[in-house]
Parts: structure tokens; C-alpha cells; sequence
């Protein structure tokens, strides 16, 4: 099978597994949204923001490298073994440390125990590094769709369960215990390695190099991804801490449906071609395209229909996150532009490059985000957000396509065309449409898509021709694909 069948073939499964998942989410946070309080989404917004940070240390890189190396896996097998369970055994220590830290910052002891909670599930899927890479390497995409398919409705089950029963803002913690050992299980059991550790760390250097480089741009990125709950939570109450996080979460949930699933296909199969440039520019390329093509759209449609979905599925005590979602709907199309970026450098092991542009990276959206959030409360983070995506997505974009035989200029062109031309399609039907139809109604979310969307393809098969018929070539050959698998 060749590499362009088997990226082919990896994106029918993940994207299926992506759907499933976000429905999940989706279903899950709504749920919820009526069982809990805005508080404790406040609360627990911050523990995430806190435990992600320091699960970084499980982001060691080591999955990375020997995904890079995996001709010689059994080599570094011992080795890797042993550095997996010595991070593992780190990050569940400086979780609770912070954990603990937490609790004196923000003067509250339940984020303490949430996070000593939390860091026991991280514990277990840090174990689970070793079969993620060899699953990976050898290109599983069916096997690890099937498992987080499955990892993830055990989450939202257990989760919402709890809620019921009563524990609230612990729900959350026991839910992600339960599907951590489901993960954990299954992972191991579908690589077929044999379920040891050991202590072997001759020739860790060897790992140690690419592995701290990349350590830092997870440490750098997760901030980034997470850093405005804390940021936020330091100025405003939980309640509105809470607020935000349901937005956010929103106004992820579609752009992240198309896009999340592509960096896990792209890079291992990008790095098993490390020596054809030519081979790995082509492909990068067209994934750009198509993922702003598609991705920018969808972004900005879901902005104009939060006032619907929001009045419609959620409680009075969300309705002013509507104008948030509607903030970072700008924030989340300006990220589709550069969600690939680190594959460009992991696909080509220039770990250290990777490493020092998400440090400077990280320097911006500090400096935004906390002078946006101290002056405007939560509105101010969520302009910040948009602000910093504005800025440093056409960078990372640039930086991360220099090494590659790609032109950037009419790259960058099609990319521009595409958003403007969305925005001001999107937002005009949106504005027409409202003279008409409560923009706040059920009726207005469905007349309002089907004429959006509709539109789009119609000016985009005469604007954008290329990248249309390409969506139509590659979307018909993906059916044909997954009728015969």
C-alpha cells in the first residue's frame, strides 16, 4: 500500500473516530451544562489548565522519536521503557505539586484533591507511550480510532453518571480515572508488546537530545493552549471562568471535528518518507488547502449560529457566552491556518528550531493575553486569543514551510482569499438573514446553514475551483475507500 492510500486510509478511520468523539463532547458538556453550575465549570476549567500543564512531562518527546526512528525500535525498546516510566512517575509529582499550589494561589483546597484525582488517570495513559508509538509507527490507524472511540464514550458516560449521583465537580475526575484504565488496557493489549518496565537507561543520551527539545514545545504549546483559564481565573470569579470554558469549548468543538485528527496521520506517515522532500511537500500542501478550505468556514459558521445553539440546548445561566463563542470563532479560523505547523519540523526531526519559535511563540501570547484579560475580564481574553492567533499562525505557517519545495506567496494568497471571502459571505447571511428570522431561534440555525453552506460551495467552484474540485476528487475517493474497507 503506498503512503498516499495509507494517509488515505488513516483519515476515513480517525475522522469517524473524530466525530464519534466530538459528539460525545459535545453531548457530554451539554448535559452537564444542566446538571452543574457555571462554578464548576470554573473550577474545573482551572484543574484542567493545571494538570495539562503539568502532564507536560509526560510530553517528553520519546513517542516522537521513535516514531522518527522506528526501523530501529527494538533497539531503543529497553531504553524507552525505562525513560516512560521514570517521566511518568515525574509528571504525577509535579502535577500534585502544583496541585498543591493551586490551593494557595487560589485560596480553594477541592483543586488540590481534584488534581491529586486527575494526575492518577494521567499516570495511567503515561504508561501507554510505549504501544501509542509502535501503533503509530506501523501506521494503526484503524486500532487507535477503535480505542479512543472507545476511551472516550467510557469518559463521557462515567462522567455524566456521576453527576447525577450527585458528586459534581468530582465527576469530572472519576470519569477520567475510569476511561484512563480502559485506555491503558487496551493500548497495550492491541500493540502486542510485552507488558514490563524495567530500569535500562545506557544510551539514553540518544533519546535524551530530540526528546528535551521537543519536551520544551509541548511545555510551550500546552501553555498556550490552556494558559487563558489560568490567566483569567487569577482576575475574574469561577463563575465567569466558567463561562469562558463553555465557549471556548464550543467554538472548538467543529474546527476541531476536521482538523485534530490530521497532525496524528500526517506525521508518521511524513516520517516514513523522510528522505523525499519533494514526496512530503506535495502532501503538506494539499493538506493546507484543504484544511483552510474546509476548516475556515466551518470555524466562522459556528460563530453565527452560537446564539441559536446556545438559546436552544443550554440553560439561561450560559447566554452570555454567546458573544465569546462568537469572538473566538475568528480566533479558532485564524488557527486552522497553522494547525500543521509542527509537523513540518517533527517530519524532518528539526526538534530544536521546533522548540525555540513555539518559546518566542509563548512570550506573545503571554504578554497579549494577560494585558487583554487585566483590562477586559473575560471579553478581553477572548480578543486576546484572536489577536494572538491573528499574529502567529501566518508565522508558524511560514516558518514551519521554509525547509520544503513549496511557494509560499500564492500559498499564503489562496489562504487570504478564502477568509475574506468566507467572512464576509458568512457574516452578510448572517445580518440579511436576522432581519427575517430570530437569530436566536432553532428555525434560524437550520435556514441559516443550508443557505450558508450551500453558498460557499457555489462561489467557491467558480473563486477557488481547484481547491473545490480537489474537495469533491478526494471526498468521492474517501467514500469509494471506506464503501470497500
Amino acid at each position: 500500500m503506498t503512503i498516499r492510500k495509507q494517509i488515505e486510509k488513516g483519515i476515513i478511520w480517525s475522522f469517524g473516530q473524530t466525530i464519534f468523539v466530538k459528539i460525545f463532547t459535545l453531548a457530554t458538556q451539554l448535559v452537564l451544562a444542566w446538571i452543574l453550575i457555571p462554578a464548576d465549570f470554573g473550577t474545573i476549567s482551572i484543574v484542567y489548565s493545571i494538570t495539562n500543564i503539568g502532564a507536560i512531562a509526560q510530553q517528553f518527546g520519546i513517542i516522537d522519536v521513535l516514531i522518527n526512528r522506528y526501523k530501529s525500535f527494538q533497539l531503543w525498546n529497553g531504553l524507552a521503557r525505562s525513560m516512560i516510566l521514570v517521566v511518568a512517575i515525574a509528571t504525577f509529582i509535579v502535577i500534585n505539586i502544583l496541585g498543591i499550589a493551586a490551593k494557595l494561589i487560589y485560596d480553594d483546597a477541592t483543586l488540590t484533591i481534584l488534581v491529586f484525582l486527575i494526575s492518577i488517570s494521567i499516570f495511567l495513559r503515561s504508561l501507554t507511550a510505549l504501544p501509542s508509538a509502535n501503533c503509530r509507527a506501523l501506521l494503526k490507524f484503524k486500532e487507535i480510532s477503535l480505542i479512543q472511540i472507545v476511551e472516550s464514550f467510557t469518559r463521557s458516560v462515567s462522567i455524566i453518571i456521576f453527576a447525577l449521583s450527585g458528586f459534581g465537580v468530582f465527576s469530572f475526575a472519576y470519569g477520567h480515572i475510569i476511561s484512563a484504565i480502559v485506555f491503558y488496557l487496551l493500548f497495550w493489549k492491541i500493540s502486542g508488546l510485552r507488558h514490563e518496565f524495567n530500569f535500562y537507561l545506557r544510551r539514553w543520551k540518544y533519546l535524551f537530545s530530540n526528546s528535551m527539545f521537543n519536551w520544551f514545545f509541548a511545555i510551550c504549546q500546552r501553555f498556550i493552549d490552556q494558559g487563558d483559564y489560568l490567566i483569567l481565573g487569577l482576575f475574574v470569579s469561577k463563575n465567569k471562568t466558567g463561562l469562558y470554558y463553555m465557549a471556548f469549548t464550543l467554538s472548538m468543538q467543529v474546527i476541531g471535528l476536521i482538523a485534530n485528527s490530521l497532525p496524528q496521520i500526517l506525521f508518521p506517515s511524513l516520517s516514513s518518507i523522510q528522505n523525499s522532500i519533494k514526496e512530503q511537500s506535495i502532501i503538506l500542501e494539499k493538506s493546507i488547502k484543504l484544511l483552510s478550505f474546509i476548516g475556515i468556514p466551518f470555524a466562522i459558521w459556528q460563530g453565527c449560529i452560537s446564539a441559536s445553539l446556545i438559546n436552544n440546548f443550554l440553560s439561561d445561566d450560559w447566554q452570555s457566552t454567546v458573544y465569546l463563542v462568537q469572538i473566538l470563532s475568528f480566533a479558532m479560523a485564524f488557527k486552522t491556518i497553522s494547525w500543521l505547523w509542527p509537523v513540518t519540523f517533527k517530519a524532518q526531526m528539526k526538534y530544536k528550531k521546533l522548540a525555540t519559535i513555539s518559546g518566542y511563540f509563548l512570550l506573545i501570547f503571554v504578554v497579549i493575553v494577560t494585558s487583554a484579560t487585566y483590562f477586559y475580564n473575560e471579553k478581553g481574553t477572548a480578543f486576546g486569543i484572536t489577536l494572538f492567533y491573528s499574529i502567529v499562525s501566518p508565522l508558524a505557517l511560514h516558518f514551519g514551510l521554509s525547509d520544503y519545495h513549496i511557494n509560499q506567496f500564492p500559498l499564503f494568497l489562496l489562504i487570504g482569499k478564502i477568509f475574506i471571502t468566507v467572512v464576509v459571505l458568512f457574516w452578510g447571511i448572517y445580518f440579511l438573514l436576522s432581519l427575517i428570522v430570530d437569530s436566536s431561534s432553532l428555525s434560524f440555525l437550520y435556514i441559516y446553514t443550508i443557505i450558508s453552506i450551500t453558498t460557499y460551495m457555489l462561489i467557491s467552484s467558480v473563486l477557488f475551483k481547484k481547491e473545490y474540485l480537489f474537495l469533491k476528487h478526494t471526498l468521492l475517493k474517501l467514500f469509494k475507500v471506506s464503501v470497500i474497507k
